[in-house]
């Protein structure tokens, strides 16, 4: 494997995993986020789950197991 920006990524999307999850995110593949959110946390209102969807999809996105499909940094 080459060290790239492209790792810095998937690192990223593995951090923000662990901060929506509350653990480490071993597999989650074909699983609701609703059902990885850190149970010990309130659910969010509306206007915020907006936004934990988004940090989701991203974090998800920099998850891709091809590092050519992760977004960019910007």
């Amino acid at each position: 494997m080459e060290v790239s920006e492209r790792c810095d990524i998937y690192s990223f999307g593995v951090v923000t995993m662990e901060v929506i999850m509350g653990r480490h995110p071993a597999s989650s593949h074909g699983v609701l986020l609703e059902d990885v959110l850190d149970q010990r946390l309130a659910h969010p209102t509306k206007r915020v789950a907006k936004k934990v969807v988004l940090v989701g999809k991203i974090a998800l996105a920099c998850l891709h197991t091809s590092p050519q499909s992760h977004p960019t940094m910007q």
